[in-house]
């Protein structure tokens, strides 16, 4: 989402604030705000940031949560049960 809304900003120059949408999101999202305040976090220090991953705080804590992703992609895989966006 925040990819789309970025793209749309720079294509229409309308110089949207990703930060501030994580921020405005906190407060009726599915998202937890947990997430949203690392997301708005990330997007302050880096405005460009083309992808989250790229942000060293979030790339340690995929890294560090990885073998239990696999773990639980393995068992849902096992179990018959549908995974895409854990998998992809």
């Amino acid at each position: 989402g925040l990819g789309i809304i970025k793209a749309a900003s720079d294509e229409n120059e309308w110089g949207v604030d990703l930060s501030q949408c994580a921020q405005m999101w906190k407060g009726g999202c599915i998202i937890r705000a947990k997430l949203l305040e690392k997301i708005q976090n990330a997007l302050k220090k880096d405005p460009n940031l083309p992808n989250l991953m790229l942000d060293p705080d979030f790339a340690e804590e995929l890294n560090s949560k990885q073998m239990s992703w696999r773990r639980i992609v393995t068992l849902c895989i096992a179990s018959g049960v549908a995974c895409p966006s854990l998998s992809a």
